[in-house]
């Protein structure tokens, strides 16, 4: 899978409280990944794609086995040495021949419970279009959702 794209909103919100839905604690609030069309072009430094309940949204796939929202993940944050990685589990849409075929960005979010205040953490183009419909559709962390080591 493609590499996660941070937004600047994330970046500058793990440092500042007065910002909503920040700081993100990994391991206690929701975290979710949502699956996009290609009506919307992610954008990370885009103040309308800051929150889920902005344009990202409204472009989101739709079909059985995908449930609106997106995935709820199980993330862990470890550290080793000067290395912090944040992971989780695959993320797997279970086949439908009346599941999507239209995916093409995944994105993280922390779900608030309310989409206008539930921030986006990071984009991920998953080189669509990609759906469930002829087979399962698994999104691989193996190497972590991303990791910040220090120099």
């Amino acid at each position: 899978m493609a590499t996660w794209q941070i937004t600047h909103q994330f970046r500058t919100g793990q440092f500042q409280t007065d910002v909503t839905g920040y700081p993100i604690d990994f391991e206690n609030n929701t975290i979710k990944v949502a699956l996009i069309t290609n009506a919307v072009t992610p954008d990370v430094s885009n103040a309308a794609h800051f929150y889920w309940g902005s344009t990202l949204n409204a472009a989101e796939v739709s079909g059985t086995n995908y449930t609106a929202g997106g995935f709820t993940l199980a993330v862990t944050v470890g550290a080793a040495g000067a290395t912090v990685t944040v992971d989780s589990n695959d993320p797997t849409w279970a086949q439908s021949p009346t599941g999507f075929a239209n995916a093409y960005h995944a994105v993280l979010y922390k779900d608030s419970g309310t989409p206008a205040t539930s921030p986006v953490i990071a984009f991920n183009n998953i080189s669509g279009p990609k759906g469930n419909v002829s087979g399962p559709l698994t999104l691989t962390t193996t190497t972590g959702l991303f990791t910040q080591t220090q120099a």
